[in-house]
């Protein structure tokens, strides 16, 4: 059975491949700085 808790964590997951996808190609921004951002996001939104 899987726990709204679960689908939350794949959720915020996909969102935050999703931006760091647009942070890149869209905004030009640094890999590395992308990166670093998308892995600070993750933690806030869990």
């Amino acid at each position: 059975m899987i726990d709204p808790h679960s689908i939350f964590l794949l959720t915020a997951a996909f969102a935050s491949v999703v931006g760091l996808i647009l942070l890149i190609a869209v905004f030009k921004l640094n890999p590395f700085i992308s990166i670093f951002l998308a892995s600070l996001a993750l933690p806030v939104h869990c």
